[in-house]
């Protein structure tokens, strides 16, 4: 018999067996609620764990939970919340039955790394870790509605606007063109340092000739 069950057990009222049938339910389905499991668990075993979201939690915690409900049911074959011969006839949006409309209307099937439940995974892969108000959405931005948050696009990558060239001594050097001169334009070495004055050759046979300030031209070298 689990600790729970032995002595004294009046804390274990029909509506927490109840809860724990729920729990174990949805585990039978691999959907497991951060809130709930952890609720159930520490009222059946009259603890106060704070809830985590890690798998390996949850799933210790249903399995205990499940250790307990078959002793209290070995205990208590008629079950105390079993005495009016009601049986689970509730269906909830994660096709689990339940035993009031209350439970089967805050039933859901994905909870968020937020510990908010969600009615779709998208949704609760998109929720938010942090203590922002609002609904994270793949640009990493937060918004005030779910809806607004699934529209959400990430944004694509920055292009670079450089040039790298790959010098035939020392380190490569970006070149970034002016907008109505491509030859012209500004020079740095691709670790962001400074280019010295003077002039350059990369590996390709270009000339690039640099100014005070990082002011460079570029040309093909004159070979003859």
């Amino acid at each position: 018999m689990s600790k729970a069950a032995k002595g004294a057990d009046t804390h274990i009222t029909p509506e927490l067996v109840e809860k724990v049938d729920g729990v174990l339910k949805e585990a039978e389905h691999h959907t497991y609620s951060v809130s709930r499991i952890y609720a159930a668990h520490n009222a059946v075993f009259q603890k106060n764990d704070a809830p985590q979201s890690c798998s390996s939690c949850l799933r210790s915690r249903a399995a205990e939970l499940k250790k307990w409900r078959e002793s209290y049911a070995a205990d208590k074959p008629s079950g105390k919340h079993k005495d009016d011969g009601k049986e689970p006839q509730f269906v909830g949006n994660n096709g689990i039955l339940y035993f009031s409309q209350e439970e089967a209307d805050n039933s859901f099937k994905f909870e968020g790394k937020d510990g908010v439940l969600f009615d779709t995974q998208e949704a609760a892969d998109l929720s938010q870790t942090d203590a922002r108000t609002g609904y994270e959405g793949a640009d990493g931005k937060v918004y005030q509605t779910e809806a607004e948050a699934l529209a959400a696009v990430k944004p694509e990558p920055a292009k670079t606007d450089f040039v790298a060239h790959k010098m035939v001594t020392g380190a490569d050097i970006n070149f970034t063109p002016n907008a109505d001169n491509a030859l012209k334009g500004l020079v740095k070495y691709a670790d962001g340092a400074t280019v010295k004055p003077g002039k350059y050759t990369t590996e390709a046979g270009v000339l690039i000739s640099v100014q005070p300030g990082g002011k460079a031209t570029v040309k093909e070298e004159d070979l003859t």
